[in-house]
């Protein structure tokens, strides 16, 4: 089976909902993970999303509060990727992962 996978910070809450709502349109069969950088601290409930929230800090990155303090935030992002990845590899056959900042469409539904 596969997966989606993204990386947000909170701020981009909005876009990895509206990820999440253009991906289950076209293929609600797949599971979308979405890792969070920071702590919600109150602003929405992970467990209300549409999508499955993972806290970075629980990936397998080494040095996590070191890791946290050497990269800017898109840096962190980007650097977290593969961790991310690894993480569901061990789950899923198959994981894609897509910007929180894209919109699954018709379009691409059909490539």
């Amino acid at each position: 089976m596969m997966a989606v996978a993204t990386l947000i910070a909170k701020n981009y809450l909005p876009f990895a909902r509206v990820l999440a709502e253009s991906l289950h349109r076209w293929h609600p069969e797949l599971p979308l993970f979405v890792a969070l950088m920071d702590e919600p601290e109150g602003r929405f409930d992970p467990a209300g999303e549409a999508f499955t929230v993972v806290k970075a800090e629980e990936l397998a990155i080494p040095n996590w509060r070191d890791f946290c303090f050497r990269y800017t935030r898109r840096e962190a992002l980007s650097a977290a990727k593969p961790y991310l990845i690894s993480a569901l590899l061990e789950d899923f056959e198959n994981v894609s992962f897509l910007d929180a900042d894209m919109i699954w469409s018709e379009f691409l539904n059909t490539r």
